[in-house]
């Protein structure tokens, strides 16, 4: 039998595997796991097969042909991530022709709720006296002394934290009906129209129950609109299209930025304990969709700005994005695509959490198939939309995580209609009220297809990407209740809109706990490792006088060998200061030139008004045929496209050079402070430097963060990049049964220029095109000198964190060397008097099982230190 023993800590995406007793990371017989362990991937990710890693998953990969035919596998972690790799293995297992023998057994139950008891526990004690005395024996100057005066904040902020749900999506995804769904209430605005023109956060609070509060923020996050209480949903929804009326460009007040409800959202909480520890917030943006936004792409880059933000920072909120099954094909995607797989790709992510991202595709109610079209077949080529990255210009990388859109079709508005008790209203009501005859209709029409006919094009839960064992759940769940007559809840099911939640509840579980602790246990384990690690050194070296003295060894001759040894160190760290000195030097040199960035600008300028079609265009009183004019404004589109890429494509050549040189100095700061660690030669009265907190944390540091603090503004010129005037027909909004009219739009040419002074009957002037090109060469030379701005004030971060890095390495170790040194001179104090030794080593006993009772007592449920 082959043992394997698997501990895995949720909270560090740390996992050890042991075959046979062997450590997998310290043999060549798995190179692979190494990779995944090494990255601190989290064990879902590979506990399955991935492909384009050639990766069979945990249990193949450990089942080679010479291995045994029974397993048994010991697990250390919390019951979710062991349940996950149960499923995994027998997924794995039922696919091989040869089946193993596996048995499974859960050792130590990690637990969120314990975690969560311990960690108060620990931030009282580490707000003691008794442990403030001890960080203060480290020097003010400390990096033990800088991170502990932090701590209170940083647990504050892991306290307070809250989980985003971003949505963000193309107008008329109904993506208002979406949500309305998910939370069980009718309080957004819907409408064929666009409606939610500002940011609105839905946040949970338990305490409301039934009721729902509004309040409204103006973009300094001032009040603006005092919060109300409403006891129904009508009463809210009432006050939200008085503050955004349907048609309205402006909201009333004109300066709301943020509306924010609180309601119950207790149901999206996997578990009660876990609604205790955070504050869970579904974050609505306005919609986006470039074919039907009036006015510049700046529009779209400032509506999808707060669910860009979401996919790059690093608390892996969930981002859903909406689209129309009927009409999902559009450039806004690819601003979401693009920085998806830019994460997928990212060194620190290595494609880890894409569970975090669904795509859903709203309304698949209305959608027709032929005999030879299926649901599947629809959703294969979204998904092959989706993944197309020369369409969105993605550069893929040899050997890079392929990101694989999780995709939903759901009908949001069937299950927002079983949730408006369409099956109980009544004949007069739903005469009297339209809303509620558009709701019984598409219910009939959908309950008829699944209930009636069984047409499996329409069972959405089934092609839902969710877990197959959440699948199987659903299809007993639609059958129990058309068992029990409870049609119309049969129906919701097959709405798909279930496994948007169950999805959200998953990546919840799994993640969102580990997330908001995360930053904060790395916290506690660093200061409470290098106190502890400097009491270790007193008490190895108080340990190593009172052998000495044993030996025969006397007074004098240990203060002068100490002597020779503090010499020698001294002059090394001499040396240090000074390889540390050249770099902050190197630092201070570096000047970012803007005349640089003005130059590019001046000279594309000269290019575009030097190109024919534009010199034809600046020619006065020159009239054109509709089909020129429509030529002319193709190439003028093109000019500035060009141009626009020619500007990013020579600013970052004139900023790497900048990067270039940040990267090497950083690297060679890092490698000052491994040669600190490394203990060989920076080894002060017998401490190694390995114990260092300021060393461990310049180590963490990953010079590719520099990078991307100018990476992350590559894109500024394309904010504000203009789009030309387009055909009307494409921005009307039809209803779902105008086909011949959807299928004219669809057809319908792109740019007729529909506000251009006309002539005469089939001639135009080019004065609209005149405009366009100087609105565009002033957003063009506005944009290059906001570029440049924001080059340079990244760059000054950089040099900023650069410069920080410099001074904390001196510092640390002099805060380090003179602790030591005070340590030594109070033993060399003692003399040859053992009852003083004998003392401090008391004293410093007795810290040192302070010290080992804290670490204990973070550990989580029954064994592993977090």
């Amino acid at each position: 039998m082959q043992k394997i023993r698997i501990s895995y800590n949720p909270y560090k995406m740390k996992t050890v595997v042991l075959v046979n007793g062997t450590n997998v990371c310290e043999t060549d017989d798995y190179l692979q796991f190494r990779e995944f362990i090494e990255t601190d991937t989290p064990l879902q990710t590979w506990a399955e097969p991935i492909p384009y890693k050639n990766w069979k998953g945990i249990i193949n990969e450990l089942a080679t042909e010479e291995c045994y035919d029974e397993i048994e596998i010991l697990f250390d972690g919390r019951k979710i991530d062991y349940e996950d790799l149960m499923r995994a293995c027998e997924s794995a297992n039922s696919k091989r022709e040869i089946k193993l023998s596996i048995t499974y057994k859960l050792e130590q139950e990690y637990s969120d709720a314990k975690l969560a008891q311990n960690i108060d526990v620990v931030m009282q004690t580490l707000l003691s006296e008794k442990f403030s005395d001890l960080v203060d024996e480290c020097g003010e100057d400390s990096q033990i002394a800088k991170d502990y005066k932090n701590l209170p904040t940083e647990y504050q902020q892991a306290k307070n934290k809250e989980f985003k749900i971003v949505f963000a999506g193309l107008y008329s995804s109904g993506k208002s009906t979406i949500l309305n769904a998910l939370i069980h209430r009718n309080i957004l605005p819907t409408s064929d129209e666009t409606c939610t023109s500002k940011t609105c956060r839905l946040k949970h609070d338990k305490r409301l129950k039934g009721k729902i509060t509004l309040e409204c923020f103006d973009e300094q996050g001032e009040v603006v609109v005092q919060k109300e209480t409403f006891d129904s949903d009508e009463a809210c929804l009432a006050r939200f299209w008085e503050i955004t009326p349907l048609g309205a460009k402006k909201s009333n007040p004109e300066t709301i930025d943020t509306i924010e409800i609180c309601l119950d959202l207790s149901h999206l909480y996997p578990t009660k304990e876990m609604e205790k520890e955070f504050n869970l917030v579904i974050v609505d943006t306005p919609g986006c969709n470039s074919s039907k936004t009036k006015g510049a792409e700046t529009d779209i880059k400032q509506d999808i700005k707060i669910a860009l933000d979401a996919i790059n920072n690093g608390e892996k909120e969930m981002v859903v994005i909406c689209a129309d099954s009927q009409d999902y094909e559009d450039e806004s995607l690819g601003v979401f695509l693009k920085a998806i797989n830019e994460t997928a790709q990212d060194e620190d992510d290595r494609g880890d959490f894409n569970d975090r991202f669904l795509f859903v595709l709203n309304k698949c109610d209305v959608l027709k198939y032929s005999e030879q079209e299926s649901v599947v077949a629809k959703k294969e080529n979204f998904a092959r939309y989706l993944m197309d990255t020369k369409r969105w210009g993605i550069e893929e990388k040899e050997d890079s995580p392929k990101f694989i859109p999780k995709i939903f079709m759901v009908c949001a508005y069937i299950k927002f209609a079983v949730q408006m008790g369409v099956a109980n209203f009544t004949d007069e009501e739903v005469d009297d009220d339209e809303n509620k005859q558009n709701l019984q209709d598409a219910y009939e029409s959908f309950y008829k297809k699944v209930v009636r006919r069984k047409n499996k094009n329409y069972f959405l839960a089934s092609v839902c990407d969710i877990p197959e064992h959440r699948k199987v759940e659903f299809i007993q769940d639609f059958e129990a209740k058309i068992d029990d007559d409870n049609e119309d809840a049969a129906t919701a099911i097959q709405s798909g809109m279930d496994c948007i939640e169950s999805a959200i509840r998953d990546y919840i579980a799994r993640y969102a706990y580990p997330f908001k602790v995360r930053d904060l246990m790395d916290t506690f384990d660093a200061l409470l490792k290098a106190v502890n690690g400097m009491t270790e050194y007193e008490d190895e070296r108080l340990q190593k006088r009172i052998d000495d003295m044993g030996k025969g060894i006397s007074e004098r001759e240990e203060v002068e060998r100490a002597k020779e040894e503090q010499e020698k160190i001294k002059e090394k760290l001499v040396l240090l200061k000074k390889e540390v000195e050249k770099q902050k030097q190197r630092i201070l040199e570096i000047f970012f030139d803007k005349n640089k960035f003005s130059q590019i600008r001046q000279d594309l300028d000269v290019e575009i008004e030097n190109e024919p079609d534009v010199i034809k265009v600046r020619k006065q009183d020159n009239k054109y045929s509709k089909k020129e004019v429509d030529e002319l404004a193709e190439s003028i589109d093109r000019i500035f496209g060009t141009a626009f890429d020619k500007a990013i494509s020579k600013f970052e050549a004139l900023t790497l050079g900048y990067k270039n040189s940040l990267d090497d100095i950083c690297t060679a700061l890092k490698a000052i402070a491994e040669e600190l660690e490394s203990g060989d030669t920076y080894t002060f009265e017998g401490y190694s430097f390995s114990k260092s907190l300021g060393v461990e944390k310049i180590n963490r540091i990953d010079v590719n963060t520099l990078r991307k603090r100018v990476e992350n503004t590559k894109d500024t010129v394309y904010e504000d990049r203009a789009v030309y005037k387009r055909n009307p027909i494409k921005d009307e909004t039809y209803k779902w049964w105008q086909f011949i009219k959807k299928h004219k739009q669809a057809k319908a040419a792109e740019t007729i220029f529909d506000h251009m002074e006309k002539v005469s009957k089939d001639v135009y002037t080019a004065e609209p095109l005149q405009s366009y090109i100087d609105d565009t060469l002033a957003d063009f030379r506005s944009l290059c000198t906001e570029t440049a701005d924001n080059y340079s004030s990244d760059i000054e971060a950089m040099k900023e964190q650069a410069l920080k890095m410099a001074n904390d390495i001196p510092k640390d170790v002099e805060a380090t060397t003179n602790r030591i040194s005070q340590f030594v001179d109070k033993i060399n104090a003692c003399g040859n008097n053992l009852d003083k030794l004998q003392e401090q080593m008391d004293e410093i006993r007795e810290k040192r099982d302070y010290l080992k009772d804290l670490l204990d007592s973070i550990k989580i449920g029954g064994g592993q230190y977090v």
